[in-house]
């Protein structure tokens, strides 16, 4: 049997693999350098569901999901969802919204497969809160890029926008906080490289 270590198939959603993803990455391998690691983008309601059917060894994922509780997780960032526009939109003056300010308004949402979306929309069903929902999309670029000529507004975490000093992060009133974390399998057996990561 050979000694060569399998890498570590590791599952992160495409709006956090470049903002929180890379330096652990970089802390791990400088760490390990003999460890391997295969990455695959997924939303965290696909990803979780991988990991629960050994299709990935571990995932980062947004934690505000029914069914956490059905995987081993370690919660690594506290952070919530923010309102996210250019300078010249029209409520780039605020300071906080609420959700019924986004009625009728034109908006980017992430994927499908996303927690974000599903807190979302329930927020806006439970308010009768009807945006225009432009586009589901799951690159952070794609977003920011679609924002830039100030009609449409997207949903990020408070740390992506941080990226980008040029927009307006708006604050939600009631805030959407959010618990971004890793997630493994119940009663599997973790090898040495995923205790390690």
């Amino acid at each position: 049997k050979s000694n060569k270590k399998q890498p570590i198939k590791i599952g992160i959603p495409p709006i956090l693999s470049g903002i929180i993803f890379p330096d652990m990455l970089e802390q791990y391998m400088q760490k390990y350098p003999e460890c391997k690691v295969s990455l695959e983008e997924f939303g965290s309601v696909r990803a979780c569901n991988m990991v629960m059917e050994d299709r990935l060894d571990i995932a980062l994922v947004n934690m505000e999901m029914y069914n956490i509780d059905r995987l081993d997780s370690c919660v690594l960032l506290h952070d919530k969802l923010v309102f996210c526009v250019s300078q010249s939109h029209p409520l780039s003056d605020k300071e906080s919204i609420t959700i019924a300010d986004l009625d009728n308004r034109d908006i980017i949402l992430f994927n499908k497969d996303s927690v974000q979306n599903i807190l979302l929309k329930s927020r806006f069903e439970t308010y009768k809160i009807h945006p225009n929902i432009v586009m589901q999309a799951s690159q952070l670029y794609t977003m920011i890029n679609f924002i830039k000529n100030g009609k449409i507004g997207c949903f990020l975490y408070s740390s992506a926008i941080r990226e980008f000093p040029q927009y307006r992060a708006i604050q939600l009133d009631p805030p959407l906080k959010t618990d971004i974390g890793i997630v493994w399998k119940k009663e599997r057996y973790i090898t040495a490289q995923m205790q390690q990561f």
